[in-house]
């Protein structure tokens, strides 16, 4: 029996024992003995020394209660005896049979209490109470006739049966062996008919035929420990870890399944066929060859991903809550593959037949098109019938181009284009009135000036002005007959100018301030020529005192200002620099004077500091004058006094410092370099190493005649003195001199040091650190140190030998040590005197151990009469190094008989056939080779095999028969796991029916016989080697798919939920199919299945794509907002209606932003295509990022017509026939051109009786009705009140083919609405200015007819033909010209 403890000798407590500790088949009967192993801990360290036990008493008791308070129990006691592995206490038990008798009874076994008590130097230590249990059971001796019954070996054909008991002579740990099946077992039990016989790993056929169990954490390892398969129980789960970078394969014949404890399903993978997941028990998701079935509800919250060639959605209603629905795929197309992108739908138009209809973007026609009866959209590209959209208020940003010819622009111009330059005539009765050409307006033919008048003539009452405004509308020029004078003038601020004949060069000019300018000399120059002699030929003056003048002396001309300043302008009023009264030149801040061709030098104020800049070249500031300075002088800190700073000391050529020079400032300085006279030779002050650094083989030269240099070689440190000694002081009082080095390892460390504090006056100290080492000879070969991680010292020799030595004669070389009690004792010597020449000898006093190892783990010992041989860590080697020879253990019962030998010929262990290794007090565990078969037989408690060396292992061989046996099994004691090789399979089931193995760097479980394999656990989860879960599996609950330790798909009570994307990919058809009550055609109305697409699983706001069933028909349904209340978004109805923003469509297209009250399907023609509804403003946007079209065609031409927006330029052009007809660019409305150069511009080509732009009215038509009218709208609120400021009316004449046309302005003069006629045209083809019934060809009523031209006039035509001018000479005579 043994005992262990642990007694802490400083607190007087005995800490642990055996407490309740089940100690079987303990024979106190004879000599048996007891032994007790207890480590004593002192000072926190274990006690190997029994010296601190000199003295002690310790007691062991057992009686068969728990109280030890009396003296009832039996007491054993005896000396101890020093062991490797702590104190062991050796007892020889006293009681008489009796006594055990008295004790058991007629129990088999009884359990008595036990307890230790030790008494160390008189204190006394009591272990806690364990418990001892007595079995009747003893060993007979040999040639005994007692009544004792021993073990046996039995074998036979058969199994042991509980009649095989105690009256066979069979004793406890007997052991039978099944010769037919290989089966052992073991007697653990041997009550008579009740006999209790245990299977040990019995074999058959080769194969284990009980149960194998491994303890928790223990694993089962298939290949090796680092890239192998692991099987164990953590203590709360139970793991199958794939270790290693292959795969984990698990086979089958048949099927496999995943389940509960309970049998419950979470996955089953069918032979040849599906994999099943379930929820619950209830399957939601199963692979088919076509792809994967999903029962229930599929949630995806992140991205749906479905790659294949055609995706079905069999759904009643389909919801996508994302405002925008992409097509055409997730990345740009790589090239054009002339397909057409949009959404194609199918419907039933009301008395014909099922249609196709598309909704998209054309690639053919680069178009967005809308066909409502069109090809199977199979080929994914459309063609058919053009539909028509019913839209409220369309919006179109550019230009509007109509057939025709007509451009509307932005600027709400309407254009008539002529880009055959043909004129524009403008006709009353289809009788010619005016044109309008590139010259100009011709009134009665074609224009030759600006405004020409041909056939008749401009009448202008007397009074009344020729008046001349700018493009603004300002009054500029007027001529006015009055009488028989006629008044020429301009409007204020204007000037009056003078041209010369035809050439229009100026002669002479009246100025808006009345002076009178001319050139006088013809010669092109403007000013006035006057006499040079004069004092002053020019000067200014103001109210007759002179301000200035321009003069001359000798060859120099002189502008003086008389008094005051002289002011320098450009730009009008501008002040570029002036001279003031005082003679300074000032120049305002932020001008510049600049120097050089460029001007690449300026000097300038900006208000707050003044500027010296150059843009080109070196600034120099040179002073020539002989020993003179440049002197930099600034505020003194004051600021009432200025001081030179530094100066460039011209007499002597330095530059001098008053002041200190400062390079940065505080925290933010800069580098300062000084070089030498030798390449790469320098000093640097370094601002951000705040450090002053000199280059290599730059020295710091100490001493007159630098007698010390420092400095850096490039590669080594140096020091060097020239001139007497060399003195390393501290004269710091009780401080140190330290010499520090690398440590090896990139940090400093002290290697030694001078300790001036240690030095008394008498000695001196050289003080290495822990770790430092004084080596001697030139390879190092003798060191002393003293070790910082030991706390030991050594001295170390690595060449030849080290030699100790003592001369004396008969004398000793002792080595001593402390005693542990704060004395020294004799560890051993070298005796000098003891054997004498020849016999050196080595002498170990009593008690004491020679040991080996850093813990004195192998000891040597000779103690109380006995000699021992002790290894308390690892093995212990005893070894006969003679070739082949052997170490025999042999032990004598009377006659000496070997029982071991370590057999030194084929290196082997061996124990004769029939002798038994028995281990344990009652030989529990037996060990026996029978002469046939090898046997481990166990009778009490567990069977364990245990290597207690640290990262040791216990390993199985077998052999095949045709080979040297291999390793089958190692108890992997480093990985705390059960391995097993690769390529060697673990085989479960008397049919080897399930395998588990690692195999080609793959790891393996495979049920080769068939049936299927069952997984089951309440909680299981397969994950990689870092944990990262795989699958989970929720016993009556989810099954859950990751992908990177993520959740990516889970079975729900519901179906299953997809996290992020759920991705569909095939080479074919890639087909979701969502089958909700799709069979159920009577339920109109309801949803028959439906995709959720949700923010997260906790928030039910999100959208839905559903299908609803109506009586044969379905709609497709896109909604949002699904938690509160759904709010449709897209919707196909049961008609093959298309609704965006409502879920009643009454079109195939219909667009709704707000309903608009009132508006129901009554109101929408039937062959209405599309709808575009709002409650307010309703918008088409047709956004691109080159060209936007709206096409417009037929079954023969789908874009005959064509409405196309240019986004680089912002124009919008009309086509008709392919052609284009209109443009409306930033500048205008064209007709006709793609470049109107007015708001509007209408071009067209020359006809024989055709027009370019018609006004058409309808209805009844009679006199003075408006046929047509143009207005001219004034929206500018700033200066004019809005309005009509000017139009041209077509008014109907007193018969059906007769008209009139009339130009009206508004002029705010002639009151605040009243439209004034400025110009009518008869149906006679007479013209009136200011006169709605002219009788001439032209007539001018209440105004004047005013020429601004002085060479021009008014040309009258006689009858032959002869056109004349008149116009008004100088001298206000009439003159007529022939023309």
């Amino acid at each position: 029996m043994t005992i262990n403890g642990i007694i802490d000798l400083d607190n007087g407590e005995l800490l642990e024992a055996t407490g309740k500790h089940r100690i079987s088949a303990l024979d106190i009967q004879g000599s048996e003995t007891a032994s007790f192993s207890f480590t004593f801990y002192q000072s926190g360290n274990a006690v190997t020394d029994n010296s601190v036990l000199n003295g002690a008493v310790i007691e062991f008791g057992v009686k068969a209660d728990a109280d030890f308070t009396g003296t009832s129990y039996k007491v054993y006691h005896n000396t101890f005896s020093a062991s490797s592995d702590g104190l062991t206490y050796t007892a020889t038990p006293t009681w008489a049979t009796s006594e055990v008798d008295s004790a058991l009874g007629n129990s088999s076994s009884v359990k008595l209490h036990g307890q230790v008590k030790i008494v160390i130097s008189g204190i006394t230590y009591y272990s806690q109470v364990f418990e001892v249990e007595i079995h009747n059971d003893v060993i007979q001796a040999a040639g005994e006739t007692s009544s004792v019954i021993f073990p046996r070996l039995i074998t036979s054909t058969s199994d042991p049966t509980v009649t095989d008991d105690i009256g066979d002579g069979y004793g406890v740990s007997s052991t039978w062996l099944n010769t037919s099946s290989n089966a052992v077992h073991v007697l653990i039990d041997n009550t008579e008919g009740a006999a209790v016989w245990a299977g040990f790993l019995a074999l058959s056929n080769g194969a284990i035929a009980t149960d194998l169990l491994l303890a928790d954490n223990v694993k089962a390892i298939f290949g090796t420990a680092s890239d192998g398969l692991e099987i164990y129980h953590s203590g709360s789960d139970s793991v199958i870890a794939d270790t290693g970078t292959g795969d984990l394969i698990i086979s089958s014949s048949d099927d496999i399944w995943f389940r509960t404890a309970g049998g419950n399903n979470y996955a089953n993978f069918n032979s040849n066929g599906s994999v099943d997941l379930y929820y619950s028990n209830s399957k939601k998701f199963e692979t088919t060859n076509t792809g994967a079935t999903v029962t229930g509800k599929l949630v995806v919250s992140g991205d749906l991903d479905v790659d294949g060639t055609t995706t079905t959605f069999n759904s009643t209603v389909v919801t996508v809550d994302d405002p925008v629905f992409g097509i055409g795929g997730d990345t740009a197309p790589g090239s054009f593959d002339n397909k057409d992108r949009g959404v194609s739908f199918r419907y039933f138009r009301s008395g014909e037949s099922a249609k196709v209809g598309f909704f998209g973007f054309d690639n053919s026609e680069d178009a967005f098109t809308f066909l409502t009866d069109t090809n199977d959209d199979s080929t994914e590209v459309f063609s058919g019938t053009l539909g028509t959209v019913n839209t409220g208020t369309l919006n179109i940003t550019g230009v509007a181009k109509f057939l025709g010819g007509y451009v509307l622009d932005s600027a709400h111009s309407l254009r008539l284009d002529s880009a055959s330059g043909q004129p524009v005539t403008i006709s009353a009765n289809d009788s010619e009135i005016a044109r309008f050409t590139s010259t100009g307006l011709g009134i009665g033919g074609t224009a030759t000036q600006k405004l020409s008048v041909i056939g008749g003539h401009i009448q202008m009452d007397n009074g009344y002005h020729l008046r001349l405004k700018d493009s603004g509308g300002t009054e500029r020029t007027a001529l006015q007959l009055s009488g028989n004078d006629l008044y020429l003038g301009t409007s204020s601020g204007g000037n009056l100018i003078f041209i010369n004949g035809s050439s229009y060069t100026e002669a002479a000019r009246f100025t808006s301030d009345g002076l009178f300018k001319i050139d006088n000399n013809n010669s092109g120059i403007s000013g006035i020529d006057v006499d040079a002699t004069a004092a002053a030929p020019l000067v200014w003056r103001t109210a007759g005192t002179l301000i200035g003048s321009l003069s001359y002396s000798g060859s120099d001309a002189v502008l003086r200002a008389n008094a005051g300043g002289l002011h320098f302008q450009v730009n009008g009023s501008t002040e570029a620099a002036r001279f003031d009264s005082d003679g300074h030149f000032l120049i305002p801040d932020n001008n510049k004077i600049k120097l050089g061709s460029s001007g690449e030098l300026e000097l300038f104020s900006d208000g707050t500091n003044r500027y010296i800049r150059s843009w080109g070249g070196d600034v120099r500031i040179e002073n020539y004058a002989a020993d003179k300075d440049v002197i930099f002088a600034a505020d003194d800190g004051s600021g009432s006094a200025v001081e030179t700073y530094f100066y460039l000391d011209g007499s002597e050529g330095l530059n001098r410092y008053n002041k200190p020079i400062h390079v940065g400032a505080n925290t933010d300085g800069h580098d300062v370099k000084f070089f030498g006279n030798t390449t790469g030779r320098y000093m640097l002050w370094d601002e951000s190493g705040d450090r002053l650094v000199l280059a290599d083989s730059t020295y710091l030269a100490l001493g007159t005649g630098s007698d010390a240099l420092f400095y850096h070689t490039g590669s080594d440190c140096k020091l060097d003195n020239y001139v007497g000694d060399y003195y390393i002081r501290n004269l710091a009082d009780d401080k140190d001199i330290i010499f520090q080095c690398d440590d090896g390892s990139g940090g400093v460390e002290t290697y030694f040091y001078l300790n001036g504090s240690y030095a008394d006056g008498s000695y001196t100290y050289t003080r290495w650190n822990d770790g430092g080492v004084i080596t001697l000879g030139d390879a190092r070969d003798l060191r002393l140190w003293h070790d910082p991680h030991t706390n030991n010292s050594y001295i170390t020799n690595s060449t030849n030998d080290l030699i100790i030595r003592n001369y004396a004669d008969d004398k000793n070389i002792s080595f001593e040590c402390d005693d542990g009690s704060g004395g020294v004792t004799e560890y051993f010597r070298c005796d000098g005197g003891y054997g004498g020449p020849g016999y050196p000898t080595t002498i170990f006093p009593d008690d004491s151990s020679l040991r080996f190892g850093n813990s004195g783990d192998l000891q040597i010992i000779y103690t109380a009469g006995a000699s021992y041989i002790s290894e308390s860590t690892s093995d212990l080697h005893i070894r006969a190094t003679a070739t082949d020879k052997d170490i025999i253990f042999s032990a004598s019962d009377g006659t000496l008989n070997e029982l071991m030998r370590l057999d030194g010929s084929v290196g082997s262990i061996r124990i004769p056939d029939s002798v038994y290794l028995q281990i344990g007090s009652s030989n529990d565990l037996g060990i026996v080779f029978d002469g046939n078969n090898s046997i481990f037989s166990n009778v009490t408690g567990d069977l364990s095999f245990i290597n207690y060396a640290d990262n040791k292992d216990v390993i199985f061989y077998a052999s095949s028969g045709s080979d040297a046996p291999s390793e089958l099994m190692r108890l992997d004691g480093s990985a705390s796991s059960v391995n097993i090789p690769d390529d060697v399979k673990l085989k479960l089931g008397s049919g080897s029916d399930m395998e588990i193995s690692h195999a080609s760097g793959n790891n393996w479980i495979n049920c080769p016989a068939g049936g299927n394999l069952m997984i089951q656990s309440n909680g299981l989860s397969l994950r990689s080697t870092a944990q990262e879960n795989y699958v989970s599996c929720t016993a009556n609950g989810s099954v859950s798919l990751y992908y990177d330790a993520v959740k990516k798909f889970e079975t729900t009570s519901t179906g299953v939920e997809v996290q992020d994307e759920l991705k569909i990919s095939t080479t074919g058809t890639a087909t979701l199919t969502l089958n909700g009550d799709s069979n159920n055609v009577g339920d109109s109305g309801t949803t028959d299945s439906q995709i959720d697409f949700l923010h997260d699983f906790g928030n039910a706001h999100g959208y839905r794509i559903s299908c609803q069933n109506f009586g044969g028909a379905s709609s497709l349904t896109f909604a949002e907002n699904i938690g509160g209340g759904q709010n449709t978004t897209f919707i196909i109805d049961e008609n093959q209606n298309v609704g965006i923003g409502t879920d009643s469509p009454l079109a195939p297209i219909h667009i709704q932003g707000t309903a608009l009250s009132g508006f129901e399907s009554g109101d929408v023609a039937t062959d209405t295509i599309a709808i575009i509804e709002n409650d307010d403003n309703a918008r088409l946007a047709i956004v691109a990022g080159t060209i936007s079209d709206l096409l417009f065609g037929d079954a023969d031409d789908i874009d005959a017509g064509r409405v196309r927006y240019y986004h680089s330029n912002n124009q919008m052009a009309f086509f008709t026939g392919g052609t284009e007809r209109a443009r409306l660019t930033s500048t205008g409305f064209g007709i006709g051109t793609d470049s109107p150069q007015k708001a509007l511009e209408i071009s067209a080509a020359s006809t024989s009786g055709g027009g370019v732009m018609r006004l058409s009215s309808t209805g009844e038509t009679s006199e003075d009705n408006v046929v047509g009218e143009i207005e001219f709208y004034n929206g500018d609120t700033s200066d004019y009140t809005p309005g009509v400021m000017a139009s041209i009316k077509a008014i109907a004449g007193p018969s059906g083919g007769e008209g009139h046309l009339q130009f009206l302005t508004d002029m705010p003069s002639e009151g605040a609405d009243a439209s004034v006629v400025a110009m009518h045209i008869s149906s006679t083809a007479n013209v009136g200015i200011n006169e709605t019934s002219p009788a001439s060809k032209c007539t001018v009523t209440g105004g004047d007819f005013e020429t601004t031209t002085a060479s021009k006039g008014v040309v009258l035509c006689s009858p032959n033909g002869t056109r004349y001018r008149l116009h008004i000479n100088d001298d206000a005579s009439v003159a007529v010209t022939a023309m």
